[in-house]
């Protein structure tokens, strides 16, 4: 009892010291300020001071329903309880690292090498990067959420036989990790395969293994504790949804999801240009005959004609006259705002989108407007054909994966400031964080950038042969499984499930992102900012394949020497 105590004062004081060092390396790299970044970073620390002012997302415009608020709202808390940023999402992400730390524990029942599992986790180049950690945008906190839902499920998957009571906790955990994901992340949805598929296998497991063992009513209250998250979910879903409808009269978490905006924006993708261009999803042209077949988008031409001269110098934004990309969608948006359309609020900018949307399905219908042969993802998303670009799609994941296991994304980096000075000054007082102006300034601040950069080219050496080991050790693990199968051994394929699981949510994440932005010409840095989420998943797949590695090398060395034991009492 003692040696076991002493072992878990040693444990306790090894994960705060590393805790410690975390938080002390973070702290020293600088935050970014985008103050001109207006629908993103500026926006979502406009949505904290309007919460803080108790006006919810602010007066109705443009830009309010623009983005999930959820980390607007976490924003607000820093504020309120005055938590520097980066302190904030350091204490969060080192949070997670200690769920991670108790339920890999569950697992491999050794406090060193469940300790050497967490300061890989803990120092995860994901949150030293410049675009995911030191920008004051959602991404900082989508790695902490994805690694408390991920490892809230590994608990349950450990704890399934011992009821409810033991699975309670964690699927309330799950919940609430779950849910503020969601309400962050307007893609939500290949995390919620991951939910989903977790759910089904333990309840899969709950109910057929050892099916002698326990009541019945027991197993039917466990299953039950799985439909958690997902009620969590939808309450936190619902609620957002609400209080947006009390506010601006729409029933929707964002203008993008559930109305005619965004229907809108499907309907103008599918129709089919004069000439497709590169990088353009909508053109000039096809903008023309919309301001002919719709009088109500007519009365958008002198905001949006003047926005085509505006974005030639935005963002790379216009190729030969055009609007690249998604910007268009922007682009119509603002137009209507300066146009006083949002002023009118958001009902009747609602039934102003429904009108366009109507005229527009009116034309294809008549056959003023002719469709695209291709696919509408969203209407943020390049209308996608299969044989022009199922190719360089896969071929983006293929780069992704390399930049996952490689780590070659990420880095950390001198964070100077942008926008105006009243723009840095309002968001660096909301995250009460000193601005960085100049590279002169900014120099105190490189001994723990280039420390950052050391500990990612530590990962990114290793990187690949680790990953080849990790798969290895998986192919292998299927292989024993069909082995003892055959032979009618017993053997966990759920484990391997659990792997399996781990790494199609994974594609799942990375295939979103390409389907996305594999056209545009900021690719890298997609991938590099909204891959963030899979690096947790990432890491969790490659420690499950060392826990199984050190299994199966301990059953190997048991069975030897069972063996060489049996040979010598043979011989005696």
């Amino acid at each position: 009892m003692e040696k076991q105590s002493k072992k878990r004062r040693w444990l306790i004081f090894a994960v705060v010291f590393a805790v410690i060092i975390r938080i002390v390396l973070q702290m020293g790299i600088p935050v970014m300020i985008l103050g001109d970044y207006s629908v993103d970073d500026k926006l979502f620390v406009d949505y904290a001071k309007s919460i803080l002012e108790s006006t919810w997302l602010g007066s109705y415009s443009a830009y309010t329903l623009n983005k999930m608020p959820g980390f607007g709202i976490f924003l607000a808390i820093l504020k309120y309880l005055n938590i520097p940023y980066m302190l904030g999402i350091m204490l969060l992400y080192c949070f997670a690292c200690c769920i991670f730390l108790v339920v890999i524990k569950k697992i491999v029942k050794n406090d060193v090498i469940s300790y050497l599992m967490f300061v890989y986790v803990l120092f995860s180049p994901v949150m030293l990067d410049t675009q995911v950690s030191q920008r004051v945008y959602r991404m900082s906190i989508i790695p902490t959420l994805v690694l408390l839902v991920v490892s809230s499920y590994l608990a349950i998957y450990v704890e399934r036989d011992k009821g409810y009571k033991g699975i309670l906790p964690w699927a309330v955990l799950a919940g609430i990790a779950y849910a503020i994901f969601y309400i962050i992340r307007e893609d939500a949805m290949w995390f919620t395969c991951f939910v989903f598929g977790a759910s089904g296998l333990i309840i899969c497991l709950i109910f057929f293994e050892n099916k002698h063992k326990g009541e019945w009513r027991k197993r039917i209250y466990s299953a039950l504790c799985l439909l958690i998250p997902l009620i969590l979910c939808i309450v936190g879903v619902t609620s957002l949804k609400f209080i947006n409808y009390r506010n601006y009269g729409v029933f929707t978490t964002t203008d993008f999801k559930d109305t005619y905006y965004a229907d809108m924006g499907k309907e103008i993708l599918k129709i089919k240009p004069d000439e497709e261009k590169e990088h353009v999803w909508v053109t000039r042209d096809t903008i023309d005959t919309l301001y002919e077949i719709s009088p109500t988008f007519a009365t958008l031409k002198p905001e949006l004609d003047k926005l085509y001269v505006y974005m030639d110098s935005w963002a790379s934004g216009a190729i030969d006259g055009e609007i690249e990309k998604d910007y268009i969608m922007w682009a119509i948006r603002w137009a209507a705002d300066t146009s006083g359309v949002y002023q009118q609020g958001a009902t009747y900018t609602n039934m102003f989108y429904k009108q366009v949307y109507d005229d527009i399905l009116e034309a294809f219908e008549n056959g003023k407007l002719e469709k695209r042969d291709a696919i509408i993802l969203s209407n943020l998303a390049r209308p996608f054909v299969f044989s022009r670009d199922f190719k360089p799609c896969l071929e983006f994941v293929g780069t992704e994966i390399k930049g996952l296991v490689g780590y070659s994304f990420y880095k950390s980096g001198l964070a100077i400031s942008q926008g105006s000075e009243d723009q840095i000054r309002e968001m660096s007082e909301m995250i009460s964080t000193l601005p960085v102006y100049e590279d002169e300034y900014a120099s105190h601040y490189l001994k723990n950038i280039n420390m950052a950069n050391k500990i990612t080219k530590v990962y990114q050496l290793t990187g690949y042969l680790i990953a080849v080991i990790a798969f290895l050790i998986y192919v292998y693990e299927l292989a024993y499984c069909i082995m003892c199968c055959r032979k009618k051994k017993k053997a966990s394929i759920a484990d391997w499930l659990v792997k399996t699981g781990i790494l199609l949510t994974i594609f799942a994440n990375l295939l979103v992102v390409s389907l996305n932005y594999f056209d545009a010409n900021n690719k890298d840095f997609a991938s590099n900012l909204y891959t963030a989420g899979v690096i947790p998943l990432w890491n969790i797949f490659v420690c499950l394949c060392m826990v199984t590695f050190m299994t199966h090398l301990n059953r190997i060395i048991t069975n030897a020497k069972e063996k060489k034991q049996l040979r010598e009492a043979n011989l005696q």
